[in-house]
């Protein structure tokens, strides 16, 4: 029932909002690029808040044919979130590449996650799914610290459909 089909975000800023680009329904054709997230100013950073937030929509959810590049995020809760568990989804093809993360306040700089651990519920990443050429530069402390990586990826069943190449990470401070 929701499907969003060929569209794009570019040239926009998002500032001190809980979630900059929030779509929970089924995607087939979207570019985002070219765009500032953050800075995000807020205590509370659970639940979704990030820059862009894809996924957490009804079940049989298609993600596919999405392109997230050249976007800005500064002082973020989380960049790009992209969280899929409802019974019988897909996740297509997904590209991260050329993004600049700076200062993630309380966690990952990119999280996909597909599945949902301890639920009978499916998650299918077919791909492919790349993150690529992106930068992280982290030299504030993050809230949520203890095992924070830039990027994180949990997927319920193995898969090959997932590249992860010339990343760039630098922690300071």
């Amino acid at each position: 029932p929701y499907l969003a089909t060929d569209f794009e975000i570019t040239g926009s800023s998002f500032t001190n909002v809980f979630t900059g680009v929030d779509i929970r329904g089924s995607v087939d054709g979207l570019t985002i690029s070219g765009n500032t997230f953050g800075p995000m100013d807020l205590v509370d950073c659970t639940l979704a808040a990030s820059g862009i937030y894809l996924g957490d929509g009804p079940a049989n959810l298609s993600i596919d044919d999405v392109l997230v590049s050249s976007n800005t995020f500064t002082s973020y809760c989380r960049g790009f979130y992209m969280w899929e568990y409802r019974d019988a989804s897909t996740i297509g093809s997904v590209s991260v590449s050329g993004n600049s993360f700076t200062n993630s306040i309380y966690s990952s700089g990119i999280r996909m996650i597909a599945g949902m651990p301890g639920s009978a519920d499916t998650t299918t990443m077919s791909g492919p799914v790349s993150i690529d050429d992106n930068t992280f530069t982290q030299s504030t402390p993050i809230i949520n610290g203890a095992g924070v990586a830039m990027v994180d990826v949990r997927v319920l069943e193995p898969t090959s459909a997932l590249s992860i190449t010339n990343n760039e990470i630098t922690f300071s401070g």
